[in-house]
């Protein structure tokens, strides 16, 4: 998990219908969140996901087709309370 203050990014999620971890995105207080983008790209750096709204997470679909299990590269900017110009990244995980 990316630790970013009172925000976190999860490492794998798993995208199956069933209620429970369907959703990558940022957890925690997400109120506090400015000037945010995310993006998401593949293992050969194709842009799969990307968004400028916190809430607004991915399902794991490109564009609405399932992915397998595999591993893709993140990289999010924000600014939390009083940092601006927040830069974290990571991989993400789909599991089944």
């Amino acid at each position: 998990v990316a630790d970013c203050g009172e925000i976190f990014f999860p490492s794998a999620f798993t995208p199956n219908n069933d209620s429970r971890n369907d959703f990558f995105g940022p957890l925690g207080n997400l109120n506090a969140i400015k000037d945010y983008s995310l993006v998401v790209y593949n293992r050969w750096g194709q842009l799969v996901f990307q968004s400028n709204d916190p809430f607004k997470k991915w399902d794991g679909k490109v564009p609405a087709k399932n992915q397998q299990a595999s591993t893709f590269v993140w990289v999010a900017k924000f600014s939390f309370k009083t940092q601006t110009g927040i830069i974290r990244k990571g991989t993400v995980t789909i599991l089944y």
